[in-house]
Parts: C-alpha cells; sequence; structure tokens
C-alpha cells in the first residue's frame, strides 16, 4: 500500500493567533504525491526536489489531526515515525510541508495573499457550512463584534480530544459571553448547536474523525443576530462540568467550607449569571470528585491504604472484612502510637460510639477513643461497617480487644443501645461496661420537657 501526500511548499512556519501555522503564496504550489512506506529520506528529498522545481529544501514537516504543532523530518528515523503513523490509517491524505528557509514569523493577514491551507481530511459538505452575510441586520450593534471569552479560539478545524472536551469548552464560552444554546443534533458523529433565541444566526458544527471519538469544528458562525436582551432565571449550560471546571480550585483549598449558597452568589458576582443550588451542589459533587476521586475508587483503593498504614506507622492494626463474594462489609483502623499511648499513659476509659454516615455509600462509622487525666479524649480506633448492629459491635470490639489486650479495671462507657451492651458482654466479659450521663439524660427527658425543647 501506497501513501497518499500533497505536497506544499513556496510557505513557512508563522504564529497566527497564537498557533503555528503553515502560511503560503495564494500561487504556492500543491502537488499530489504517492511514495512507498520504505522511501528513505534522501530518496524522498530527491522526488519533491524535482516535483518542487526547487534544489533549497531544508526540512519537511507534517501536522496530524491530534497535534497542535508540526513535526519536522530531518533523518530517516523521523521518516520512519511518520511511516507508522501513516500505515495506521492507508486512507487518509496527508499533507507534507517544505519548508526552503528557516525561522518562525508571525502574520496578521494584512496581505491578501495569504491563506491558511486547509485539511484535507475535513468532510467538505456545502450544505452544513455557514454562510455569515455581514451586511445581515443585527437590532443590538453593540453585540456585532462578539468578544472571545472563551480558553479556545473556535475555528473551522480546531480539533478537541473528544465529545466532552468540546462540549466542556462551549458551556464555559456561553457563560462567559452570556448566551444560551440549544442542540440541534448530537450523535457519536455529529454536533450541531444554536442559539437558544429562534431566528439568531449564532451556529456550531462539528464532527468526529470516523470512530476515534476525536470531534472537529467543521463551520462555525460566531455573530449573534439577537438582541441577547432576553434573558432567563437560570443558564442551561452550567452544567456540573462547566461548574465544576471553575470550583477546582477554590475547592483545593480543604479547610474552606464552600456551600451551595456561597458558589450561587459568587457565579452571580463574578459571570453576572443565575445558577440554582442544584446546579451549585451538582458542580461542586463533581469537583470534589475531580479532585479526590470516586467514592468506588477510594473503597477499592481501602487493602493498598492499609498496607501503607500499616508500614508508615510501626505497631498499627488495620482488618478488612469481606463477604463470601468478596465485597466489603467491614474495616477496622487503629494507629500504631495511639495504642501505646493508650496502655502506658491513658485513663483505662474506652469510650464507644457510631454515628451514621452520609456519603454514597452510607454505612456506620465505628469510633474507640480514651481519655486522659485533663479529660482530653485520644482516638484508639476506628472503623466503618454497613449499620449499628450487634454483629457489627461484636467484630469490631474484637479487633479493638487484639490491640488493647483485656483489662480488668478497665471501664468501657457507651449509650443504652442493646447491639453495644450484648457485644460487651460477649467481647470484654470481666470489663466494667457503664453507661453516658449525657445518654441517660436525654432518654429520660419527661415527655413535658421534650415539648417545651421542641
Amino acid at each position: 500500500m501506497k501513501i497518499r501526500l500533497v505536497v506544499y511548499n513556496g510557505g513557512k512556519w508563522e504564529i497566527v493567533n497564537g498557533k503555528l501555522e503553515y502560511v503560503a503564496d495564494a500561487d504556492s504550489s500543491r502537488r499530489g504525491l504517492e511514495i512507498e512506506p520504505n522511501l528513505s529520506y534522501t530518496a524522498l528529498l530527491s522526488k519533491l526536489s524535482n516535483i518542487c522545481s526547487s534544489t533549497n529544501i531544508t526540512k519537511l514537516s507534517y501536522r496530524l489531526s491530534s497535534f497542535s504543532d508540526p513535526i519536522d523530518i530531518i533523518n530517516d528515523e523521523d521518516l520512519a515515525i511518520f511511516y507508522n503513523f501513516a500505515m495506521e490509517n492507508i486512507f487518509e491524505i496527508y499533507k507534507l510541508y517544505v519548508i526552503e528557509g528557516f525561522g518562525v514569523g508571525s502574520s496578521s493577514f494584512s496581505t491578501p495573499k495569504k491563506f491558511l491551507v486547509p485539511d484535507l481530511n475535513f468532510c467538505a459538505d456545502e450544505e452544513n457550512y455557514d454562510v455569515v452575510n455581514d451586511s445581515q441586520p443585527n437590532p443590538d450593534n453593540s453585540f456585532e463584534n462578539c468578544s472571545r471569552s472563551s480558553s479556545i479560539t473556535f475555528e473551522p478545524g480546531h480539533v478537541f480530544n473528544n465529545k466532552e472536551d468540546m462540549k466542556l469548552e462551549l458551556g464555559k464560552k456561553c457563560l462567559l459571553e452570556h448566551f444560551e444554546f440549544k442542540v440541534d443534533r448530537s450523535s457519536k458523529s455529529r454536533y450541531q448547536v444554536s442559539c437558544l433565541v429562534g431566528g439568531c444566526g449564532w451556529r456550531f458544527r462539528a464532527r468526529s474523525f470516523g470512530d476515534s471519538g476525536v470531534f472537529f469544528v467543521k463551520s462555525f458562525n460566531d455573530k449573534h443576530t439577537c438582541s441577547k436582551t432576553l434573558t432567563y432565571p437560570h443558564v442551561r449550560q452550567a452544567n456540573p462540568n462547566v461548574v465544576a471546571h471553575y470550583l477546582k480550585e477554590p475547592l483545593k483549598d480543604s479547610g474552606r467550607i464552600y456551600r451551595c449558597k456561597e458558589i450561587v452568589k459568587d457565579f452571580r458576582q463574578r459571570f453576572q449569571v443565575e445558577i440554582t443550588t442544584s446546579q451549585a451542589w451538582r458542580g461542586k459533587s463533581l469537583a470534589l470528585e475531580l479532585l479526590q476521586g470516586s467514592s468506588r475508587d477510594s473503597f477499592a483503593e481501602l487493602p493498598l491504604y492499609c498496607y501503607n498504614l500499616e508500614r508508615a506507622n510501626p505497631g498499627s492494626v488495620t482488618h478488612i472484612k469481606t463477604d463470601d463474594e468478596r465485597r466489603f462489609e467491614m474495616v477496622f483502623v487503629a494507629i500504631g502510637a495511639a495504642i501505646r499511648t493508650f496502655i502506658c499513659n491513658l485513663r483505662l476509659v474506652v469510650i464507644i460510639d457510631a454515628a451514621h454516615l452520609k456519603g454514597e455509600f452510607k454505612g456506620t462509622l465505628f469510633l474507640a477513643v480514651g481519655m486522659d487525666g485533663n479529660n482530653q479524649i485520644l482516638p484508639i480506633s476506628y472503623g466503618i461497617g454497613k449499620s449499628e448492629d450487634g454483629e457489627s459491635w461484636t467484630w469490631f470490639l474484637s479487633k479493638l480487644k487484639e490491640c488493647i489486650g483485656e483489662i480488668p479495671e478497665m471501664a468501657i462507657i457507651s449509650d443504652r443501645a442493646n447491639s453495644i451492651h450484648l457485644a460487651v458482654r460477649n467481647v470484654f466479659p470481666h470489663v466494667y461496661h457503664g453507661l453516658c450521663c449525657r445518654h441517660l439524660m436525654m432518654n429520660l427527658r419527661l415527655p413535658s420537657d421534650k415539648k417545651k425543647r421542641k
């Protein structure tokens, strides 16, 4: 199989809008060529010299669709890499740029003879291209030259790694420029949107490179013919991906409590748009997942965490309980330094309690703490289980007993839960079990007092 090429010469690489582009004269030559994938660099250079009628070729360059920078070919090793890329998709037409002089300049397109060479692998379906008519009236002249506030310069041929990245950049653009769009068509190969205001000329169309998942901008009309005076209570493009993009930096400060009401207020001040508390909550949840990972991934890394914890903290004890199908049930963690501190320095009092978790997988947090002479507490062990029942407490206390042993003078303080009482009698039969005065007071409060308190 031969590699099909279109050879461009008479141009050079220039910086256009912050990007390297091959800029050539309008009368420069463009020649078709087919080569064998085993042709040497010297033979290829000789063939190109004959085609381009040039003896001053300094280097060759090519550009892949998913790369923003050109790749140079100056020897056989570089040419072999190009052959490997080309043979992966033999049906594509590759562009080969002939450079007859070194250096990179800049262009402002003030010379009418300059143009950007097109990408030959884009589908040129003319019915999907929007022709911008500069003479079309615009009811609001203040938006005639809409500023491009997005971090991406949308233009035909711009490539996105996937569809989600493209939708994120579009959402950011709409949020920054205060307009909304509606989806006209969305599939694995196409994505077409238009301004939410009926009759507006703003259009965006993109297509994918086969089944690769890579999308490129096919056509884009960035001029609004609507007045932009129609506002909506909540911006639909402020989806979780867009909101999360702007919340990742503030949420890196783990000590900050960033509430949804504060997020709504910040978006109102920064972007002059209104988002709901639901949009803020979903965006915050996604931002935290992007920064910290998902709860499911965290559970999957639990064995590795326990292993490293025991190695980094000598004397630490960890246990993971699973069912017959090796699904997670409970985990127990006791730090070695806390165990030694309790045995050597603290009172022989262990206070145990549990609290319900509110994460994705719910569950219950089990905790055992010690107390020193100044009534300061120190966590001895903690664990996570499904529910606060007798079986869970028995397993947790049995692992605690393996760490601290059974001391006859020791006392365990808890609330009046029957599950705790049974577990203590089974695991620590010779230890005094007392009840927390605070829990007793709350449980023995008269009904009339409870009504007054409400």
